[in-house]
């Protein structure tokens, strides 16, 4: 459990076979029942869960939100490519890590609150963004 000046947040940390690093923060008040999934940037490598990705949305910045993100399957600095020689990890930063961190955040939802969210909001860049609408 962390509080801040947005509230209380139920914070979970998982690992999703073979290396997807995934965070929630899970609001303990004023859950509005919408979720924004954050990019990381560059080629990722870590966590940013972080709502500097959502300023000037104030519904988000109010702790209403849940909120996830993922390291799209590796760990390194956002400009470190030496991960892109594994063929799975490809895949996990092409679609699967955005994909998989989403559907574990949908089921943390309904276990917690009894009810999936109503609306997503998804912060994604470009290519990860219609890669994760197909999939």
């Amino acid at each position: 459990m962390q509080t801040s000046a947005q509230g209380s947040w139920c914070k979970v940390s998982a690992t999703i076979a073979p290396e997807i690093g995934v965070q929630i923060a899970l609001p303990t008040q004023r859950w509005s029942q919408r979720f924004l999934q954050v990019g990381c940037g560059g080629l990722c490598g870590s966590i940013n869960l972080s709502l500097s990705n959502a300023s000037g949305c104030l519904p988000a910045m109010n702790g209403e939100f849940v909120v996830a993100a993922t390291d799209m399957g590796h760990h390194g600095s956002m400009m470190d490519a030496s991960w892109a020689e594994d063929p799975q990890k490809r895949i996990d930063f092409a679609w699967r890590a955005n994909h998989l961190t989403a559907v574990l955040a949908k089921a943390v939802m309904q276990t917690l609150y009894r009810q999936p969210p109503a609306a997503k909001v998804c912060l994604l860049y470009g290519l990860l963004r219609r890669r994760s609408r197909r999939h």
